[in-house]
């Protein structure tokens, strides 16, 4: 075997690392995109031809280092090259506790009275 773990692990996190704020700027896009589309903003280059042009474009990038990952890492060990996977499922995670935690249709949630109420 002969090959150090550090090395290993090092280059394997910096892969994940690499994907997931790269991944995170698609995100940033999409969220932009929705942003000025609430607001109804009448420019449509600035807010949401160019955020969508640059979101496809990144996402096809992070689609290249995922297909190339074992390349990015150094490695074939199937564990390392699996845990681009790790973001995929705290994503879905993260949608699902939101989507979960929203009130219900008619609640709402204030604080405002209760922070006058502790005055």
């Amino acid at each position: 075997m002969g090959a150090e773990p550090y090395i290993g692990l090092g280059t394997s996190l910096t892969g994940l690392f690499t994907v997931g704020v790269i991944g995170l700027q698609v995100l940033v896009s999409i969220a932009a995109i929705v942003y000025f589309r609430r607001r109804r903003d009448p420019r449509i280059w600035t807010t949401l031809v160019a955020p969508m042009v640059g979101g496809v474009g990144i996402a096809v990038g992070v689609g290249f280092i995922i297909a190339n990952y074992s390349t990015l890492t150094g490695t074939n060990s199937l564990v390392a090259n699996s845990l681009p996977a790790v973001l995929g499922i705290a994503l879905a995670a993260g949608v699902l506790w939101g989507v979960r935690s929203q009130p219900a249709a008619g609640e709402t949630e204030s604080y405002e009275s209760e922070e006058i109420a502790t005055r």
